[in-house]
C-alpha cells in the first residue's frame, strides 16, 4: 500500500467523458452542436467549410450564431486538446462520435485546428504565430498566421439554462 503522496491522482483515474450530440432533429450537420458535460463546453459539431487564416478563423468562430447562441469563440490550445481521446487505440485520436472530422465533399479526413492561443517565440519570429492542434496524433505545434491554414472549430461556455435551450437536462 502506498502511502497517501497529497495528490488526488492517486485516487482519481480522471473524469469520464459525457458527450451530448445535438440535432435538432435535423440532417444538416452544420446546425448541430457537441455538448461535452466534463469540461463545461459546447462545440460546434462540424468546422469552417474552409481553410482560414488564424485572423480569419478567430473572426469566423465570433460571428457564428448556432444553436441560439452568439457567444462563439476560438477555443484555446488546452480546449483543443480535450478533443483528443489519448485512451483511443489507432488513429484518429479523437472523439469521432461527437465531431464531424471528414469533409463532406470528399470524405477525406482533416484534423488540424486553429486555436485562439498566439505563440510569443518561433521560428518565424515573435508575435506572428499561433497554436494549432492536430487531432489526428493529438499534438499541438505552432503555426504562423499565414502560410499554414487550419480550419476552426467554435466553442463556447455552458452558462445555465442553456441545456434546456438545446433540449437536454442539466
Amino acid at each position: 500500500q502506498i502511502e497517501y503522496a497529497g495528490q488526488d491522482g492517486q485516487y482519481q483515474a480522471g473524469v469520464p467523458r459525457d458527450f451530448a450530440l445535438v440535432t435538432f432533429g435535423s440532417e444538416d450537420v452544420e446546425r448541430w452542436v457537441t455538448i461535452d458535460r466534463a469540461t463545461g463546453l459546447m462545440w460546434q459539431y462540424s468546422y469552417s467549410s474552409t481553410q482560414l487564416f488564424w485572423e480569419d478563423a478567430l473572426a469566423y468562430c465570433e460571428e457564428l450564431d448556432l444553436a441560439g447562441f452568439s457567444d462563439w469563440r476560438l477555443p484555446n490550445i488546452f480546449e483543443l486538446a480535450t478533443l483528443a481521446n489519448y485512451g483511443h487505440s489507432g488513429l484518429p485520436v479523437t472523439y469521432r462520435d461527437y465531431f464531424l472530422w471528414k469533409r463532406p465533399e470528399t470524405g477525406e479526413w482533416f484534423y488540424d485546428l486553429w486555436s485562439a492561443t498566439p505563440s510569443y517565440y518561433s521560428l518565424f519570429g515573435p508575435g506572428v504565430c499561433a497554436w494549432s492542434h492536430d487531432a489526428k496524433i493529438g499534438h499541438a505545434s505552432v503555426e504562423g498566421f499565414q502560410g499554414w491554414d487550419p480550419y476552426a472549430r467554435a466553442v463556447r461556455r455552458i452558462q445555465p439554462g442553456d441545456l434546456e435551450m438545446v433540449g437536454l437536462t442539466e
